[in-house]
């Protein structure tokens, strides 16, 4: 990513003003898309799952009064006008790739907004808008920052904290850890006020220390998963003829922040996947019941392509997704947690969730990549969550011994 000579060492959260024309704050509303593509693909990959043009039902008034250049939505995705973005480009250069919206006016039915040749209609639409999508950059301060999982993905709670990369910020961007959030430079935020955008809210980064990392553009779907750049999805594959439990006692050791990160990235992508079952997954019991029907609906057609998730190209990426949703329930309805065990004589390191005596181990994406793709097998992973979740698994405490 290149940005132009008015880089910056400060950087602003943006985000839409909500409207005060409207009950719920929201100047517009996207539809024809599923859940399936929300904010959590917010990066460039979610274009491939976008219809052409996105149609924005919205309140007229409201664009025409307080939010002309950055509409609220009920989405998190950045919609903004054709004269914001020139703004933003008018700074420096900055990676994105924009898709066409058009704004349909909400006292109309959307098909009444389109002649017969599906022309927009004059009047009941507006044409100057785009929605853009940019990747994030690596820049959070993993060591400061605190995350909490929110169904909007990994959040940043207490205090947001950057280090600055040498060549300043580019215009508009935003940050691996913070998936739901856009931020601008200084510079960005000047020419904003100074063209007198309307719509646009800044809040302060709590502190930014300037440092001399390169600026890394990291795509979605290669977000780095620990502090050695190590992605944690590379899963050592089970060797011929291995059983569990598996030799050696491993050791645990806590997992990192940027560790811990990548564990709600995948979960999140997991919990995406209700769009296609029934089941309530607010609660536990109904999001094991959709882990478990993920699997039997993988093992009966081996078709990952009905899911549209940008993130889901193999079968290890679904055990992934899968696998971490599996272990944060579990996690969330007992005292269990999630470590990284080390077996220093393989050489090897996996995630692992483990009771507090250390009697016993699921490692949840081996398990669940081994249900997937073993179709002979019987789909434990009900009963599996159940003996867990009850203390019955066994094992002599700090044996670590591998069930599932």
């Amino acid at each position: 990513m290149t940005t132009g000579s008015r880089a910056s060492a400060t950087a602003y959260l943006v985000q839409p003003r909500p409207s005060e024309w409207t009950d719920d704050g929201n100047a517009g509303r996207i539809v024809g898309v599923e859940r399936a593509a929300d904010v959590r693909y917010s990066s460039t990959a979610a274009v491939a799952l976008l219809p052409t043009p996105v149609l924005v039902q919205a309140t007229f008034s409201a664009i025409e009064h307080d939010a002309a250049d950055f509409p609220h939505t009920d989405r998190s995705w950045p919609l903004m006008s054709e004269r914001m973005l020139r703004v933003l480009q008018s700074v420096g250069e900055f990676d994105c790739v924009t898709h066409p919206a058009i704004l349909v006016d909400d006292r109309f039915d959307v098909d009444a907004c389109f002649d017969a040749a599906k022309r927009p209609l004059p009047g009941r639409t507006r044409l100057d808008y785009h929605l853009v999508f940019v990747d994030p950059i690596d820049v959070l301060d993993w060591d400061r920052c605190k995350l909490e999982f929110g169904y909007l993905g990994a959040e940043i709670w207490d205090g947001t904290y950057f280090k600055v990369p040498q060549s300043g910020y580019p215009p508009f961007f935003r940050v691996t850890g913070a998936d739901s959030r856009m931020y601008v430079s200084n510079a960005a935020r000047r020419a904003i006020e100074e063209e007198d955008l309307w719509g646009v809210e800044f809040e302060d980064v709590v502190d930014q220390v300037l440092t001399c990392i390169p600026l890394e553009v990291i795509p979605s779907e290669k977000i780095s998963a620990s502090v050695d750049r190590r992605p944690i999805n590379e899963i050592h594959p089970p060797r011929e003829g291995e059983d569990s439990p598996i030799a050696g006692s491993p050791t645990p050791r806590p997992l990192t922040a940027a560790e811990e990160h990548e564990l709600v990235q995948w979960s999140s992508v997991g919990a995406h996947m209700d769009e296609f079952y029934e089941f309530d997954i607010d609660t536990a019991d109904g999001a094991i019941q959709a882990v478990n029907a993920a699997v039997e609906n993988y093992r009966r057609t081996g078709d990952l392509a009905h899911y549209r998730l940008p993130e889901l190209r193999t079968v290890h990426d679904l055990a992934m997704a899968l696998g971490t949703w599996w272990a944060e329930t579990l996690q969330g309805e007992t005292t269990h947690k999630q470590v990284m065990l080390c077996w220093e004589d393989e050489g090897r390191e996996e995630i692992a969730v483990v009771p507090e005596d250390g009697s016993w181990a699921v490692l949840p994406m081996r398990f669940l990549q081994r249900l997937l793709t073993d179709t002979s097998a019987e789909n434990t992973t009900i009963l599996t969550y159940n003996m867990c979740k009850a203390g019955r698994a066994g094992g002599a405490p700090g044996s670590y011994m591998t069930i599932g």
